[in-house]
Formats: C-alpha cells, structure tokens, sequence
C-alpha cells in the first residue's frame, strides 16, 4: 500500500500510524517534518485531514505528553 500513494499520502499514512504508537524511539514525526520541503509537509497535511477526517497536530498532541 504504501508504494501505491502519491507521497503526501504516503507521509499521511505514516504520520498516523505513528500517532497511533508514539514512543521515544518513533522519529517518523520527526523525520516527515525535518526532511520535506513546507510545500510537501503543508500537501501531508491536507492529505491527513482529508483521509483522517482530524488535523495532524490534534492527533500528536492527544497522543504525546511532555
């Protein structure tokens, strides 16, 4: 499945399975957000509030603490 998403989709996907298993050694947040360009992370964004129904930031922030 993954090879079949566009990459805004794909990073959404990702972004959420890790939301859903945050752990300390989980940089898939980290790396999405350090490593793409703000148009490509604004696209994973919209593709996550599209296909998730929720925005990103809501769903790190009730999964995280600290």
């Amino acid at each position: 499945m993954l090879w079949t998403l566009e990459p805004a989709e794909r990073d959404a996907y990702l972004a959420k399975e890790s939301t859903k298993m945050f752990t300390k050694d989980n940089w898939v947040l980290v790396e999405i957000a350090c490593t793409r360009s703000s148009l490509e992370f604004f696209k994973a964004k919209q593709a996550y509030q599209v296909r998730y129904k929720t925005s990103i930031e809501e769903d790190v922030a009730y999964h995280t603490s600290g």
